[in-house]
Order: structure tokens, then sequence, then C-alpha cells
């Protein structure tokens, strides 16, 4: 994922960002540099612990429904991993924008929040935007008054991100035209007659057929079963 996030110094708060209570507060605002060589040391596999206001469930209940009736927990900490801290400029009243590459589970205000702690000056997260979540990107997305526009127009579907394209990681196979009754009716599909990047047992992969992509399949001893199934609309 990556994330935009602005890092305001000056003040922490319970929540670690903007929502929160003040809980501590200081003037020892860090020059740019400080802030940069804090967030090197924040990349790679990191301990983090989060805000009582997460979403982190501690015997069955979300930290945050915990918090919001006045009751503490002990939030565990958890490993997570930060691929990369880019400093992108400075902000008025002592803000950072900084451009966050990391893996899932990572909070970014526990970022902030750490970055007031290295720097000597307590922080927390002004505002925040995800601008990647794997294959999806910001800058792909349409408005919704943008994306109405097109569809009374008639030209929608040439936006449209096609459904296997996220799945790119995935590998493929393609089944012949003789199994086009099976494919369609979402039956098991023989191993030996598939083409392509024969998986290991419980190991899916993308289904194609006549070069359509029909859907997600997973190996079961030496047949392939289906895990999900979305047959191509018709022109």
């Amino acid at each position: 994922k990556e994330y935009v996030t602005v890092c305001a110094f000056g003040t922490a708060t319970d929540t670690q960002d903007a929502t929160g209570r003040v809980t501590a507060r200081g003037e020892n605002y860090p020059e740019a540099e400080a802030v940069r060589a804090a967030a090197d040391s924040l990349t790679g596999e990191i301990v983090q612990k989060p805000s009582m206001y997460s979403a982190i469930k501690v015997g069955g209940h979300p930290l945050y429904e915990l918090a919001r009736k006045g009751q503490t927990a002990d939030v565990p900490e958890r490993v997570v991993r930060v691929e990369s801290i880019e400093m992108l400029g400075e902000e008025p009243d002592h803000g950072f924008r900084l451009r966050v590459v990391c893996g899932r589970g990572t909070y970014i205000r526990s970022i902030c929040d750490d970055l007031g702690r290295l720097c000597g000056c307590p922080a927390h997260m002004r505002s925040l935007i995800r601008e990647k979540s794997g294959f999806f990107r910001i800058g792909d997305a349409l408005p919704l008054e943008e994306a109405r526009a097109l569809a009374a127009e008639g030209s929608l579907r040439d936006r449209l991100i096609p459904m296997d394209a996220p799945l790119g990681h995935m590998p493929r196979m393609n089944a012949p035209e003789k199994l086009r009754r099976k494919v369609a009716a979402g039956a098991k599909l023989p191993l030996a007659d598939l083409e392509g990047d024969v998986p290991a047992e419980g190991g899916a992969v993308r289904i194609y057929l006549d070069g359509a992509f029909w859907g997600i399949a997973a190996r079961q001893e030496d047949q392939m079963v289906w895990r999900a199934q979305m047959p191509p609309e018709e022109d």
C-alpha cells in the first residue's frame, strides 16, 4: 500500500490523529533532516504499538469500542513492514508531507506518533490519503459524477478496469473449447486437459477460455475446482 500523510509536530493525541484528545505538547520542532533521519529508522520490519483507537481486536472486541467506553486494554505490539518513507516537503504549522510505502496492517498514524517520539517533539497524523492498494491506484479512479456522465453517454465501459487486471500475479491456465460446457456450468475441470502453469495441491490459478477470463480455480488432486467465477460479458 502507498499513502501520503502529513505528520504534524507540536501535539500528540490519544488517537494519534487530528481527531483525538491532546495528550502531550511540545515546541522542540524538528528540522527536515531530523525528520528524514527518524523516518529512515522506521523502515524495514518494525514493531508498532497502535493507538487504543484502532480496529485491532482484544478479547473479541475492537479496541476503539473499548476506548469509546472509557475502558483500557493492553494494546498488542505487531511486526509490520515499511518499504520506504519519502519526504515530500514541509507544510504550515510544523507539518511534513510524507509518502509511505508499506505492507498490510501498518498504521500510518502510529508512524507519525513514532516520528514525534524519535524527534523529541510530540506529533500526530494531520491528514492521510491512500494512493495505492495493490494493483489499484487513486489516479485511475473516477469521481462518481464523472462516472455517471460517462455512463450517460455510453462510454463508461471504456474506462472500467478488466476483472482480471489485479490478478496478474497469479499463474494462468487455459481451457480448451471441449471444456466450454464444464467451464460455463462451474463444474470441476480435469487438470490434464488444461494448459499453462500447473499449480501445487491447493494452489489457485486464473482460468481462461478462448482468451476470456472466467474466474479462479484451485487444484484438488487431478482436478481444478472453482473458487470464484465471473463469466465474461457478451458484447
